[in-house]
């Protein structure tokens, strides 16, 4: 046995450094794939709901003048089912007190408040649904109404 001849002889240096480049390869795409993958269904759950809801307001004296008993009424109209506890109704910046009549917000499920004692609705303040995700990392103004005056 030639021990110069086993160090010249390189036959099987082209097979073994093919199955370690398809062996990284296939490491590398699993871990990007896996990645992706985990990385959009982590965004799924974070992201609004496509929903449309409708607004209709009450002045209790004729007019949204600051007196009490004006009242908003929203409804969900068309969209997918959304957990009532994600939604809150925000009018001048402050979550009103209403709630919602059903624990899961549905096509033709509403949501009422009466300003009697709580935050008045004044002509020209937003009135918004806000979603939030349920770890409480965004949330989002999925819909806008003016009061009218």
């Amino acid at each position: 046995m030639n021990p110069r001849a086993l160090l010249d002889d390189d036959s099987a240096v082209s097979p073994v450094i093919g199955v370690i480049l398809m062996v990284a390869i296939t490491v590398i795409l699993a871990a990007v794939i896996g990645t992706f993958a985990l990385g959009i269904g982590g965004e799924v759950s974070n992201t609004a709901p496509a929903v449309d809801f409708d607004f209709a307001y009450t002045a209790a004296n004729g007019d949204f003048a600051g007196t009490d008993g004006d009242e908003v009424v929203v409804t969900h109209e068309r969209g997918p089912n959304v957990d009532a506890s994600r939604l809150t109704v925000q009018a001048g910046g402050n979550d009103l007190a209403g709630s919602w009549s059903e624990t899961t917000v549905s096509t033709g499920v509403t949501y009422t408040y009466d300003d009697s004692g709580g935050t008045d609705l004044a002509p020209g303040d937003t009135v918004r649904v806000v979603w939030r995700a349920a770890d409480g990392s965004t949330s989002n103004t999925v819909a806008t109404s003016t009061v009218p005056s």
